[in-house]
C-alpha cells in the first residue's frame, strides 16, 4: 500500500550536509512529490541538494542555487523515487526551514 503523508519537516545546518529524509523500515520505498526550503527573513542563501544511494555516495540532483532574499525555494521536478536506505540532503549557507511530502510504500 502507498500512504501518503509529510515525509519530513526539519532545519538544515548552516554550512554542512544535513540529512533532510531516508526510506526506513517498515517502508519499503518513498516518491518525494516536492521539497520547500525557507530561509531566515533577510537571508541569501545558497542550497545544494543531493541524493544519496543507500551505503553509497553523494549524488548532487540540484545545482548550487542562489536565493534571493526571502525566498522560497520549491523542488517538484520530477518527482524522486527512492529505496529501502536511500536518502535525500541538503548543504545550504544558512539554516532553513524544509518540509519534505510524498508517498511511502508499506
Amino acid at each position: 500500500a502507498f500512504v501518503v503523508k509529510l515525509l519530513a519537516a526539519k532545519a538544515t545546518n548552516a554550512g554542512s550536509s544535513t540529512g533532510l529524509y531516508t526510506v526506513s523500515s517498515p517502508a519499503l520505498g518513498a516518491i518525494i512529490n516536492n521539497i520547500r526550503l525557507v530561509g531566515a527573513v533577510g537571508s541569501t542563501p545558497t542550497i545544494n541538494l543531493y541524493y544519496k544511494k543507500s551505503g553509497g555516495n553523494q549524488q548532487k540532483i540540484m545545482k548550487t542555487e542562489t536565493l534571493g532574499a526571502n525566498i522560497e525555494a520549491l523542488v517538484v521536478k520530477p518527482e524522486l523515487t527512492l529505496g529501502l536506505g536511500d536518502a535525500v540532503e541538503a548543504s545550504t549557507s544558512v539554516a532553513m526551514d524544509c518540509v519534505i511530502s510524498g508517498v511511502e510504500q508499506q
